[in-house]
């Protein structure tokens, strides 16, 4: 059964899907709402790199990004009493941050079985780096290259807009690419966002992503994290998840979580504690799987622009907008949203993460049809850090190229002509704590 033709049920009940509100906690902006500065200290960069780091904030929550990588360094959210701290895991490793903290990842997120795929009748050879597999782009994706970083400001958002330019057979794949990757933080709301745009010259595979990991506890007066995946709570909207098989890759079955450990589906959050021990993920206990989203939209990953004789110049569409004026915004979005169609609109509740002690909540919004769940099975068990935090990977399928099914490999193939949209939000807001 194909992963992409199967119709999924209804949607799934969840009681996390309101709309978010202003958080009360919000302080009014006395200072810049952004500044930029350049890692200087307690990191080794690549050999005569520049690299710098960008700091957003509106006042409540705030991020930190690195150039290298397109890299989420961390996201400070307050807890229930106000009190900050940084909510995800990051690796200080320039060029060895193996385990994907925090980086943007392409060209093709996930696992590409064997690392080859055929195209338009012709075949593919890709660089492999999990196994006999391809993840997260190859050896040398875009996890480990120097973007453009850029802050902006409009009326809504703060954010970075980071750009990147993908040679033709850049680890296998065929096409000339521009990629940009925008982080932002809503002005008057708790609210993280990752827009996600591509267009090429020639047909490729494209699914981007990022590879957060997410610890909701905060940090000890050390920097170190005091709580584990199995202290979260996580509700996930899906019935199904998609069968694996030898090296984690999907056998084409859609697998309903009822009745198993992969069932996420109660309202209040089911404690990954008692779920972990009970899944291999891999070869290592845990979650390293892809549930399927109720009620995707195809539509919201793919919008058809303008092309002159239906050509286009290397990377010419992303170039000519300049970052639409750095204000972080395409050309076609300003159509979108004459049209009502705003990608942010087509998002879906996806998940729900709880971490009660400190009474942090993470919701996740997006518009593409999978939720990869990996509770970080493969961080070092003699260190302490196995299952330290959880990642909640929205993207598209994995293998999706190699869907045997017709006109399955396509939903992930983009071609000239074409912008390719993956939008996020996360939602931090706060729960009161239990009564005893």
């Amino acid at each position: 059964m194909s992963t992409h033709a199967h119709t999924v049920p209804s949607k799934a009940t969840n009681t996390f899907g309101r709309d978010p509100q202003r958080p009360s906690h919000i302080m009014s902006q006395s200072t810049p709402p952004y500044a930029i500065k350049r890692i200087s200290a307690g990191l080794s960069g690549p050999p005569d790199t520049a690299v710098h780091s960008f700091e957003v904030s509106n006042g409540s929550l705030s991020i930190s990004m690195m150039d290298y990588g397109a890299t989420l360094i961390s996201v400070r959210a307050p807890d229930r009493d106000g009190k900050l701290d940084n909510v995800t895991l990051f690796s200080n490793k320039f060029g060895k941050n193996e385990m994907y903290m925090g980086v943007t990842v392409g060209r093709v997120a996930n696992r590409v079985a064997n690392g080859m795929f055929k195209l338009d009748g012709k075949d593919y050879t890709l660089a492999t780096n999990n196994g006999p597999n391809s993840l997260h782009g190859g050896i040398q994706g875009f996890d480990k290259r120097m973007w453009e970083g850029k802050t902006f400001k409009n009326d809504k958002a703060v954010g970075v807009i980071f750009t990147l330019h993908s040679p033709d057979g850049d680890e296998g794949y065929p096409g000339f690419v521009t990629v940009q990757a925008i982080y932002s933080i809503l002005i008057d709301q708790d609210v993280l966002e990752m827009d996600f745009r591509a267009e090429t010259d020639a047909a490729t595979p494209i699914n981007l992503s990022n590879h957060a990991y997410w610890n909701l506890g905060g940090e000890d007066a050390g920097g170190k994290h005091i709580r584990k995946a199995h202290d979260h709570f996580l509700h996930v909207n899906a019935s199904h998840i998609l069968e694996v098989g030898p090296n984690q890759i999907p056998t084409g079955v859609l697998q309903p979580v009822e009745g198993t450990p992969f069932d996420l589906r109660d309202g209040s959050g089911s404690q990954l504690g008692n779920r972990i021990p009970l899944i291999d993920g891999g070869g290592k206990p845990g979650f390293d799987h892809c549930y399927v989203i109720e009620e995707y939209d195809p539509a919201a990953s793919r919008r058809v622009t303008s092309t002159k004789g239906g050509k286009k110049e290397k990377g010419e569409n992303v170039d000519k907008r300049k970052q639409a004026e750095a204000q972080g915004e395409m050309m076609e979005e300003e159509e979108e949203r004459e049209e009502g169609k705003s990608i942010r609109n087509q998002a879906r509740y996806m998940a729900s993460l709880t971490e009660k002690e400190s009474g942090r909540v993470m919701r996740v919004y997006g518009t593409q049809p999978g939720l990869q769940i990996y509770t970080a099975n493969w961080l070092s068990e003699e260190k302490g850090e196995q299952h330290g935090a959880v990642c909640l990977e929205t993207e598209f399928f994995p293998n999706a190229i190699n869907d045997p099914t017709e006109g399955a490999a396509e939903s992930v193939v983009l071609r000239p002509g074409q912008v390719y949209r993956h939008f996020t939000y996360h939602v931090f807001q706060t729960i009161p704590r239990e009564r005893e």
